[in-house]
């Protein structure tokens, strides 16, 4: 009989938290649609770059130890909120989402890196390419989509500067409020 624990986890660049407090507002307004949307509670917005599921405990352990050997090797990231979006478009949205002014190139480097170290590990759906975003929200069904639509292509985001500067290993713990974070393990970037 197998007993191993089973750790739902991803890795992910951090958000400064005044980043956080900026999307939080953003969302706000996107929420005076209407529409039906299960929104991230700010506090958990990040930069995904590999979502490792559900993991057995070991594996889990093994891609914390693989995230510590990128140590010293990244500088930090400057980059900056861009515009607004959705997948698999604005017109069709599943997953609304803010991007990002610059930095795409650095955090994809550091992706592929990740996407190295944690190959073995990943549940991940390989066939994506990887797309650097934060996401804010999922659609869940078709009411008032075309108000929302229209705040999202008319949503104005001050170009606000910020630097990603921490890879963490992220435990996800589901709960009926929402997903609940907490840090198995963390690099600075430098």
């Amino acid at each position: 009989m197998n007993t191993q624990k089973i750790i739902r986890c991803f890795i992910a660049l951090e958000l400064p938290l005044e980043i956080k407090i900026k999307l939080g507002d953003i969302i706000g307004q996107l929420k005076k649609t209407g529409a039906d949307v299960k929104w991230v509670d700010p506090a958990n917005i990040h930069l995904t770059l590999k979502f490792l599921g559900e993991t057995p405990e070991a594996d889990a352990l093994r891609a914390g130890l693989a995230l510590s050997t990128l140590k010293g090797k990244f500088k930090a990231i400057d980059s900056g909120l861009g515009g607004l979006g959705a997948f698999p478009s604005v017109d069709r949205p599943k997953v609304i989402w803010a991007g990002l002014s610059q930095g795409a190139e650095e955090i994809k480097e550091i992706y592929r890196q990740v996407e190295k170290l944690t190959a073995d590990i990943s549940q991940e759906d390989k066939a994506r390419e990887f797309s650097p975003h934060l996401t804010l929200g999922r659609v869940r069904s078709n009411k008032n989509l075309m108000q929302l639509r229209d705040a999202i292509n008319q949503a104005v985001i001050l170009q606000k500067g910020f630097e990603f500067n921490r890879l963490v290993l992220l435990k996800s713990t589901l709960t009926s409020e929402g997903a609940i974070y907490s840090e198995l393990n963390g690099v600075e970037l430098v």
